[in-house]
């Protein structure tokens, strides 16, 4: 089974995406995991604090989240020093970032305001 329809990601309007229901064709797999892949480091990189998830279905089967997994931590390792730890924060956490990442961008906001009408 499969429906289209727009879909909106913690980065923005994906556009028309298929989701389908059942395992992933293994003709799929090379078109879905670099997007995957692609979309969670992004995140990852740009000091995103929103939470993933993965259905725990894509642990069994194809696997496709271990693929995704490693596929994810080999970007991060090529980017930052090995010495840098992977951090899993408490949501309570992750929401303080949040709130502080809006009031420094509307900080900046404002300055830029300022500086335009100054």
């Amino acid at each position: 089974m499969q429906h289209s329809r727009r879909s909106r990601s913690a980065i923005g309007t994906l556009g028309a995406c298929t989701v389908v229901a059942g395992a992933v064709e293994p003709t799929a797999r090379p078109f879905i995991l670099p997007l995957q892949v692609r979309t969670m480091l992004g995140a990852v990189l740009a000091n995103d604090p929103r939470p993933f998830y993965m259905h725990q279905s894509n642990l069994t089967g194809d696997r496709l989240g271990y693929a995704l997994m490693n596929s994810v931590l080999s970007g991060y390792r090529s980017v930052y020093a090995g010495n840098t730890p992977i951090v899993k924060q408490r949501l309570s956490a992750d929401g303080a970032a949040l709130n502080a990442q809006a009031i420094w961008a509307q900080g900046r906001l404002g300055a830029a305001i300022l500086k335009a009408v100054g």
